[in-house]
This record gives structure tokens, sequence and C-alpha cells, in this order.
């Protein structure tokens, strides 16, 4: 994917009328000639991505973009919360769970901003999370940055190609080891050899199902569902719950793809973080 600025960037004038300020840049038309327009700024993307090969435009979706963050976060972490607020009551789990989910979205967001200007800054779009770390704190920084992505991401991969693995040797007969080499493989292969647009109606579709699977054993567990309980609160052990819920609600490290993704649209890039973490707030 090729990513292209906008020319008309460079033909854009800016008035400020009191507190207003109005955009005006020159449009090209159908003939070809230059028509004066007024813009909203807030709503116009800072770049286009193109196929390299067709040069079609290729916009990354806001639902393609909410269904990243949200499979992004649901992980691990989500799925061990029940255990870990069991003994904190429902009040106070919830009150830290909220706290974390906007402390959450606030960051994601002011990482998007970051991100957002130093494609402006940079002039050019895919601007990675080393870049940031660079210009924000130097070469340091990005060692640092990018010493802690390494590891993390690497522990990540092989934790989830191992249960992959064991999920494949369970279905079929093969060894826990050849099965995740088979996992790994066929992730591997399908993520290099789709488009985008692909990745993002796949990503959708599997983010659909953890969804739905997750209302089905809400369905199942409903009976032995007891109200009772929801009065039970131990104040106490609310900051031994803080570590996990925070860390259930990470997913910071793709705020760099869902920016390039949806064009540097700052509306658009809001949406799509809010909304792909309330997503599991809501589960």
């Amino acid at each position: 994917t090729s990513v292209v600025l906008h020319p008309r960037e460079q033909r854009r004038t800016t008035t400020k009328v009191g507190s207003k300020v109005e955009v005006k840049e020159k449009v090209l038309d159908e003939d070809d000639g230059y028509l004066d327009a007024e813009v909203d700024d807030e709503q116009q993307r800072l770049f286009s991505n193109l196929d390299v090969e067709t040069l079609q435009h290729q916009p990354g979706s806001v639902l393609g973009s909410v269904s990243l963050v949200a499979g992004t976060t649901v992980g691990a972490g989500i799925l061990a919360l029940p255990a870990v607020t069991a003994g904190t009551g429902y009040l106070p789990s919830s009150a830290v769970i909220l706290g974390c989910w906007a402390y959450s979205c606030v960051t994601g967001l002011l990482l998007a901003e970051v991100n957002l200007f130093l494609m402006c800054e940079l002039g050019r779009g895919g601007v990675s999370m080393l870049s940031m770390a660079e210009d924000t704190f130097g070469g340091p920084g990005r060692i640092l940055a990018g010493t802690t992505y390494v590891f993390l991401h690497y522990s990540l991969l092989v934790a989830y190609i191992s249960r992959g693995g064991e999920l494949i040797s369970g279905i079929a007969d093969f060894s826990p080891a050849l099965a995740s080499v088979a996992f790994g493989s066929l992730l591997g292969v399908t993520i290099y050899a789709s488009n985008p647009s692909v990745l993002d109606r796949v990503n959708t579709a599997l983010v659909g199902g953890v969804v739905l699977s997750f209302f089905g054993i809400l369905a199942v567990a409903f009976g032995k569902f007891d109200a009772s309980q929801l009065g039970h609160a131990d104040v106490g052990r609310v900051m031994s719950c803080v570590p996990v819920v925070a860390l259930s609600f990470v997913f910071h490290n793709i705020v760099p793809t869902v920016t390039s993704s949806l064009e540097g649209d700052r509306r658009k890039i809001t949406t799509a973080i809010v909304a792909g973490a309330t997503i599991p707030l809501v589960m």
C-alpha cells in the first residue's frame, strides 16, 4: 500500500474570524479548473492510502479499526477479570473497570494525537511507535521502546501460537509442536497474501465470533446467577485487582496502525479507539 499526501494542502488558506477558523482551498473540478471551496478541517483526512499496482484508493474502515482495537484488547486479561475481581465485589470492581477504561481511552487518544502531529511534521503517513519514541525521547527512548516492543510481542506470539497449536492438535492427530508450526504458518501466509481490506473483514468476523461466544457463555451461566452477591464489597482488595484490570484494556501498540489505516482522520480515529475499547468494557 502506498501513501499519497494531498497536494491540495499546499493550496489551503486559513482565515480566523473571531473564535472560528475558516479554511478555504482550491479544489479541482471536472473541467480541470480550480474552484474555491470551504471545507471542514476536522473531517478531512491527511493523506490517501493507494494500492501500488492499481493506484485505487484503499481507505481503512472504521468498523475494521474498531474490531482491531477490540480484538487487541480482548485477551487473557479480560478472561481473568471474573476471578480477579470476585473478592472485591461488584460495585468496587465496576468502579475500577470504568476508571481503567477511561484511562485507557484517554491515553490512547493522546497517543493518536502524537502520531498525527508527527505525520504532519514529517509529511508522511505510517509513523511507527519507534519513530514517536525517537522524536519524543531521542535515541535512548527509541532503543528502550524497541526492546520493550519486541519483548512484549514475541512473548504474545509464543503464547498464542502455542495455544493455537494445542487447539489444532486436539482436533487433528498432530503433535503440539507440529500443530504450532502449522498454525503459525497458516496465520503468517494469510496475513502476507491478503490486502488490508481482506484482513479488516477477517478480523471483524473473528471479533464478532468472540463477542457471540461470550454472550453464549453468559447464557449458559445465567442459570447460576445469584443477585444477592451483588451487594458484597471489599474495598480493601481494590488495589490488588487494578494491575490486571489496567492490563486488560491495553491496545496502544496498534494505535499507529489505526491512525494510518484511517488516513489521519481525527474523528474516525477517535470513534475507532473509544468504540473499540467500549466493547471489552461491556463484556
